[in-house]
């Protein structure tokens, strides 16, 4: 007896016995929660190894594209940060900004250069924000991030805040010149503007050249497969494509502007000396929460074989004064600019102004240009 029980020896049951235990056993360890340590409120499970084929439901979500737990990956704010893993050619995607459709023709990995600001410079004159074409290295951050060329599709034209026609590349007219060609309705595209999706439709882009790009079964996977004739046209028109490629960002006053330089070559011409080309893209960025209108551009172009500053100024960025709002955020735009040397620098600066009239000087970063195929030098 203990107290006023009577206490039952332990008589083993019977092989088969079918019985109601006081504790919960573990499914996996046949052991009784009771016996593992307690860390605050829950019991410690042993890890033992789950065996091969196994099937389970993780507690943390995984990234479909890696394999890999989200909670693996740095964090940005309140954001995990996924790595920059290429999209292959062919993929389908919706521009988070531009909020078109398109799809992907090649990629690079560019290295990023962001100018951070500096208070003092913002409070001097225009002119001196502008003519140093002697960067600071100690206001300077690098990082990587992945770009992509891509055809756009011209059905969603009315819906778009950029140029459509970055395909540029040179192409021989005969023996003694060559001249500038464009390809419309193709863009530049940062990895995180892109949400990749699949399609059902017969053709998924409307564009032109992708019959002659792709070939396309939308009940295969992938169903956009890569024809040899864009690897060739890649190898033909797109040097750059396989060269390191620079971006440059700075920001001031909640606008960012991105320029990403690309050397198209080296053009002739019957009555000028050889020429050296670069294509350039212009992304600009309202960060803030103000509406500012862009009404005029002033560009500096330094040439190193002349050691000289050339000034261009204009009332309008290609022919539009486009607005940046906190509902409408970006604009983009491709251009060209020439040189009688392969090396040389741009940049120079937006004037913009608010709903109520006042002016904003914002700063384009300096691009240097350069040229890495020494035939042409």
């Amino acid at each position: 007896m203990t107290q006023d029980r009577y206490v039952l020896p332990d008589i083993p049951y019977v092989t088969g016995q079918v019985c109601v235990t006081r504790h919960f056993l573990c499914s996996r360890t046949g052991m009784c929660y009771q016996t593992f340590p307690m860390t605050p409120d829950r019991y410690v499970l042993p890890d033992i190894p789950y065996d091969p084929g196994q099937v389970c439901v993780t507690r943390h979500s995984l990234c479909y594209r890696t394999g890999m737990c989200y909670q693996t990956f740095p964090m940005f704010q309140d954001r995990y940060v996924l790595p920059d893993i290429p999209y292959d050619p062919g993929q389908l995607f919706l521009h988070k900004s531009f909020l078109y459709r398109g799809i992907v023709l090649f990629s690079w990995n560019s290295s990023v250069i962001t100018h951070t600001s500096d208070k003092q410079k913002d409070k001097t004159s225009k002119n001196a924000n502008v003519k140093s074409h002697i960067p600071d290295s100690k206001r300077m951050k690098r990082n990587f991030q992945q770009y992509y060329m891509a055809l756009t599709d011209p059905r969603d034209s009315p819906y778009k805040r950029n140029q459509m026609e970055a395909m540029h590349y040179l192409k021989e007219r005969d023996d003694i010149s060559t001249a500038v060609c464009t390809a419309s309705n193709t863009d530049i595209v940062n990895h995180h503007d892109i949400i990749p999706y699949s399609s059902t439709e017969e053709i998924p882009i409307a564009n032109e050249l992708f019959k002659a790009y792709f070939d396309y079964d939308k009940n295969k996977v992938p169903a956009c497969r890569v024809k040899p004739e864009l690897n060739n046209a890649i190898q033909m028109h797109f040097p750059w494509a396989d060269m390191d490629n620079v971006v440059y960002k700075e920001t001031t006053k909640n606008i960012q502007v991105t320029c990403i330089p690309f050397f198209l070559g080296a053009s002739k011409s019957e009555k000028t000396s050889k020429k050296y080309t670069w294509m350039y893209c212009i992304r600009i960025e309202n960060l803030g929460l103000d509406t500012l209108q862009i009404r005029q551009r002033e560009w500096l172009l330094f040439c190193n074989s002349t050691a000289k500053i050339n000034t261009e100024r204009g009332p309008t960025v290609e022919g539009q004064e486009p607005v940046l709002s906190p509902e409408r955020k970006c604009y983009q735009y491709v251009s060209i600019v020439h040189l009688n040397s392969p090396r040389g620098s741009l940049w120079g600066s937006y004037t913009m102004v608010r709903p109520d009239g006042t002016e904003v000087i914002i700063r384009i970063p300096r691009m240097e240009l350069r040229c890495d195929d020494d035939n042409n030098l």
